[in-house]
């Protein structure tokens, strides 16, 4: 049986990989949180799946999604459970790319 490839990312938007205000391992990280969201309409990816699709740990995820909120191009939503309060999903939401434009 042949084995289709399939291609990883699409192309991120121009502001966010010219940007020199975002560190290498933002923009991967944002590569792979666009391009899941592009190709699967999926807003809910998980750590682990963005460092598999990137080659990296969890930890280096976890450190790009948190300078993408520090510069607002990201929102991270917590939904909990009302009794137990833990978190049932996680949302990330694109926000726009006006911080990038100067």
């Amino acid at each position: 049986m042949e084995e289709k490839k399939q291609e990883l990312h699409d192309r991120m938007p121009e502001l966010v990989a010219k940007s020199k205000e975002l560190s290498d391992r933002a923009k991967m990280v944002y590569m792979a949180v666009y391009s899941r969201r592009k190709r699967f309409n999926d807003t809910r990816p998980s750590d682990s799946r963005l460092a598999i699709e990137i080659g990296r740990n969890i930890d280096y995820v976890q450190r790009g999604l948190k300078e993408l909120q520090e510069m607002k191009l990201i929102e991270r939503r917590l939904y909990r459970n009302a009794v137990t309060k833990q978190v049932k999903k996680r949302v990330i939401v694109l926000r726009s790319l006006k911080p990038l434009q100067t």
